[in-house]
């Protein structure tokens, strides 16, 4: 019995044994995990060091940009640069337009994850435009390597993104010539800034910074151009699909067409099929047998331009259709403002108007300032809003204010075959709403005193059925005439 007893007692010893042991093992992995796992110690130590140094840096250009740009977001940058920190999150992160971002291939994929956690997002690849050599190269397809993000190397493809960072100066004259970019189909920010030195002088077609583009061009100053092209010239493009919104342009644009068909001309683009918004031209543009106009040449069925306005002097010549805002209308037109004066240099031209020329199209909510004709000429079909209005177009809550000079002019349009609505004038010559003959209608219009047009009760006229309500007035704007909301904002 003792014996038994004893075998009995040893294999129960090394059961128990064994069990230790499992029970060793388990305790072991699962202090394992805990160093190492998904929650683990090391890890979470390693997430909380990671998240440390990432808010640190947050704070750091928040402070920079505060104290250096007066609270203003700092466009692009490298950590180094921007708050002269030399370590690894350097590889990783990035300024780009005021917000940290991360550089996906320079991270892990477990500290993309703790980076989104944190609201910070990949790089969007967009790209940083500093110096003339850069704006030449867009939408060329190179790689470019920028030397002010520490050599970064970015694609500069035709649909890309681009950011200008500041001022640049193309340095334009008759040996460095804009040659103009064919296409663009990307997004281009000049941020306000100063582009100068564009500079064109050729009889060649199709001239601008780019001849067509279906992108969007936004927020550009063109200062000092010197544009001089042929059939379908503009500063921004020849022919514009797609968006252009918030540029002003000042100094020179010539057509030098000198072919029997006309030819577009315009402070934008020659021709516009998409829409142009919130621009102010201020240069002088001169078109030779050519649709011309502050803003576009011609403004086609499907293009829209809004709230836009001319102050330079714009003149046609032979065979030409003028406007302050576009020569000829096919499209849309509203909100919009002519201040300058426009003129043709021969007696016999188209259609001449303080918006457009010819309108075969809609024209709202639009008035005119500047003066129109030629004294001495006889030029002919001029309007102090357009200078034909054709079949099924219409003209509607608009007024003018024009001196007109001329042979075949109206207060409002010469020649109307289509509709007038609600549109005003204060006659300065010997004219009246529309030529007598005119075929199409003209319904609450027709002439009033500058006493009555300085009057509240004329903007009410204005705003009539306007649910926007806007038109404005001010004894300090336009000399008490009525404005345009817009131009407050």
């Amino acid at each position: 019995m003792l014996e038994y007893k004893g075998k009995k007692e040893k294999g129960i010893t090394i059961i128990a044994l064994i069990i230790t042991i499992i029970v060793l093992i388990i305790l072991a992995g699962i202090s394992i995990a805990a160093i190492n796992g998904d929650s683990g110690i090391i890890l979470n130590s390693s997430k909380a060091k990671f998240r440390t140094e990432i808010r640190d840096i947050e704070e750091k250009i928040e402070l920079t940009e505060i104290e250096e740009n007066d609270g203003e977001d700092f466009k692009f940058g490298t950590i180094k640069d921007f708050i002269g920190r030399d370590d690894e999150y350097n590889e990783m992160l990035f300024i780009e337009n005021g917000d940290l971002v991360y550089e996906k291939n320079k991270v892990s994929e477990e500290q993309a994850k703790w980076l989104e956690e944190m609201n910070i997002h990949e790089k969007q690849g967009i790209i940083p435009i500093y110096t003339k050599e850069e704006l030449v190269k867009i939408a060329s397809g190179e790689e470019v390597s920028i030397s002010e993000l520490g050599g970064r190397i970015f694609t500069f493809n035709k649909d890309s993104h681009y950011v200008i960072q500041n001022d640049i100066n193309l340095e334009g004259n008759e040996s460095n010539q804009w040659q103009t970019i064919s296409a663009f189909d990307g997004i281009l920010d000049g941020q306000n800034y100063n582009l100068s030195g564009v500079y064109i002088n050729t009889t060649d077609h199709y001239k601008g910074l780019f001849n067509t583009n279906n992108g969007v061009i936004k927020n550009m100053k063109i200062v000092d151009c010197s544009i001089s092209g042929g059939f379908m010239t503009g500063v921004i493009c020849s022919t514009n699909n797609g968006e252009v919104n918030k540029i002003e342009i000042y100094g020179t644009i010539k057509s030098t067409n000198t072919e029997a068909s006309a030819s577009n001309i315009g402070s934008i683009c020659g021709q516009n099929s998409n829409k142009i918004y919130d621009v102010s031209n201020y240069a002088d543009i001169v078109g030779i047998q050519a649709n011309v106009g502050g803003i576009c040449g011609t403004n086609d069925v499907n293009g829209v331009i809004e709230r836009c306005e001319n102050i330079g002097y714009i003149v046609g010549s032979k065979n030409a259709a003028v406007g302050g805002i576009t020569g000829t209308n096919n499209g849309i037109i509203k909100i919009c403002k002519n201040e300058g004066d426009v003129a043709t240099g021969t007696n016999y031209t188209w259609n001449e108007g303080g918006i457009c020329g010819a309108n075969s199209g809609s024209i709202e909510n639009c008035y005119n300032l500047g003066n129109l004709g030629t004294k001495g000429l006889q030029e002919r079909n001029i309007g102090g809003i357009a200078g034909g209005n054709g079949t099924n177009a219409t003209i509607s809550n608009c007024y003018s204010i024009a001196e007109i000079v001329g042979g075949s002019i109206g207060g409002i349009t010469s020649r109307n075959s289509g509709s007038i609505n609600n549109c005003w004038y204060i006659k300065k010559g010997n004219y009246d709403l529309q030529l007598s003959d005119s075929t199409g209608t003209a319904k609450n219009s027709g002439e009033k005193t500058e006493e009555e047009m300085k009057s509240s009760s004329f903007v009410e006229i204005l705003n009539q059925g306007n649910s926007e309500q806007l038109w404005k007035q001010s004894s300090n704007r336009n000399n008490g005439y009525p404005y345009l909301k817009w131009e407050e904002e």
